[in-house]
């Protein structure tokens, strides 16, 4: 069981496109060369120009999401150190560095998100993330920008599922897993989403995280084809 379910982590980049949310099990994916914009099944209340759209009121520390870091950090440590007391050859010395620099990255390269804010011309939001236990910073990013989110070395390192591309199954899961959120700009930094939020828009969240804009000057209670839902953009004219 366990091997099968590491292999399922390395062989592909959604951990819905060949295992189905046992909640429903539906599937639809866009084409991940395209960028797209989503009709919302509801009104978006905006308070200000913005809208929440993700909360996580929990102050749980970054180490406590990612535990497998401490020990990446506290096993480079003892290593370097056994090589020094020992004067072992700087081969010994070069194979524990990238244990090492991991533990660094997750302390560096890692930032809990807090809030997530939809602007009211919804192809920006507003992330606000923890530098330290108790103070926030917070900065605007294009929604595109996080298009084409992928697994890499660091998930399997950290544990974590990439941001599922199965959009139905994505918004009717029960957002139970610990994701990591790429901006493109920044391949080796990235948010750690929180399991099971405070506050969390199950129709506008999954399709923000996989780079698509939001209309929000329109929405559409129930279509034939979930495909409708969805027209082309070029985010070039934006």
């Amino acid at each position: 069981m366990l091997l099968r379910r590491i292999w399922r982590r390395i062989s592909t980049d959604d951990p819905y496109s060949k295992i189905k949310p046992k909640e429903a099990g539906r599937e639809f994916y866009l084409n991940p060369k395209k960028f797209y914009r989503y009709t919302p099944k509801e009104e978006i209340i905006f308070d200000n120009g913005k809208a929440l759209v993700y909360q996580n009121k929990s102050h749980t520390l970054k180490i406590f999401y990612l535990p497998k870091l401490v020990f990446i950090f506290l096993f480079g440590s003892s290593f370097w150190s056994l090589n020094k007391f020992l004067n072992a050859t700087p081969i010994f010395a070069l194979l524990t560095m990238p244990i090492i620099l991991a533990g660094l990255h997750a302390a560096i390269g890692t930032k809990v998100l807090t809030h997530m804010y939809l602007h009211l011309d919804g192809k920006h939001i507003d992330l606000r993330y923890r530098l330290f236990p108790f103070i926030s910073w917070t900065k605007t990013y294009k929604i595109t920008d996080f298009a084409g989110q992928k697994s890499n070395y660091l998930h399997i390192v950290y544990t974590l599922n990439p941001v599922p591309k199965n959009l139905l199954g994505f918004m009717e899961c029960n957002q139970s897993e610990l994701f990591p959120l790429y901006w493109q700009e920044n391949d080796w930094k990235f948010f750690i989403l929180a399991r099971k939020p405070s506050v969390i828009n199950e129709d506008l969240f999954p399709n923000i995280t996989n780079g698509v804009e939001i209309d929000t000057s329109k929405f559409r209670g129930r279509v034939n084809f979930f495909r409708e839902r969805y027209v082309e953009i070029n985010p070039e004219d934006n």
